[in-house]
C-alpha cells in the first residue's frame, strides 16, 4: 500500500529529482523567502541576485533605519 505521500518514484527516479533540486539550488533557485524561517544573512543571499539585494538594502536603510521591522531577512 503507498502511504499518504509517496509520489510513486522508484529510488532512481528519486535520485534524479534530488539531483535537479541540488543542481538548481546551487544558485538559490530553489529558496522561497515566504517560506524560510532562517532570516540571516547566507539565506538572504541565496534568495536574491547581488544587484537585488543591494536594493533592498539601501531600500530598508532609507525607510527603516532603526530597524523597527528586524524580523525580515538580513542583508549584511
Amino acid at each position: 500500500m503507498m502511504g499518504a505521500f509517496d509520489t510513486g518514484f522508484d529510488d532512481a527516479e528519486r535520485a534524479d529529482v534530488a539531483a535537479a533540486c541540488a543542481a538548481l539550488n546551487a544558485d538559490g533557485a530553489l529558496v522561497y523567502g515566504n517560506f524560510s524561517s532562517d532570516t540571516g544573512p547566507a539565506a538572504a543571499h541565496a534568495m536574491y541576485a547581488p544587484a537585488t539585494a543591494a536594493r533592498l538594502r539601501e531600500i530598508k536603510q532609507r525607510w527603516d533605519p532603526t530597524n523597527i521591522f528586524c524580523r525580515a531577512h538580513v542583508f549584511v
